[in-house]
């Protein structure tokens, strides 16, 4: 290389400039396309683990509704017992209050009283229930067990017939 070569290098890049505005776009175009690759990334790996987490929380609510329903089945089944009880107690008062109203009115009946109007008064206002009404009450009283007790088979058969174990998740 000669002198002049040399100045003429020189020259040249003391009158080159930077061209700063293509710098910059280019700086700029570099982070976009890093930003933009980072978050596929991201979303790809968000991809594959997500079949996953879906599994997990589907098994966590299986697994709920298995403890719920199995709660369900006992509770229905206590109740079932306790209506077995109140029945058989409504019948044992059903017979005590059916030979409270025959004692009753065999005692209204017998009694002697000072005139005929306070006998008729003592038999109206201390008369036992009668047998109808009795019956009535008691008639009232089994439809409402009976409507629970029908309720009751009626959720243990629903609930039965629901088992998460037979919808596996895939």
């Amino acid at each position: 290389m000669t002198d002049q070569d040399n100045e003429d290098k020189i020259e040249r890049a003391s009158t080159a400039h930077v061209d700063w505005p293509k710098v910059s776009t280019n700086a700029v175009s570099t982070l976009v396309a890093t930003m933009f690759v980072g978050a596929a990334a991201i979303m790809w790996q968000a991809a594959i683990r997500q079949p996953e987490a879906i599994r997990t929380k589907v098994n966590e609510a299986k697994a709920e509704l298995q403890a719920t329903q199995q709660s369900i089945l006992t509770t229905q089944d206590e109740f079932s017992g306790q209506i077995a009880q109140v029945r058989l107690q409504l019948n044992s008062l059903r017979n005590e209050l059916q030979q409270f109203s025959k004692a009753w009115s065999e005692h209204v009946d017998s009694s002697e009283t000072g005139s005929d109007d306070d006998a008729d008064w003592n038999k109206d206002f201390f008369r036992a229930p009668s047998e109808i009404d009795t019956s009535k009450m008691l008639f009232e009283k089994e439809q409402i067990l009976d409507h629970l007790q029908q309720k009751l088979e009626t959720d243990r058969t629903r609930n039965q017939q629901f088992n998460p174990a037979q919808h596996p998740v895939k």
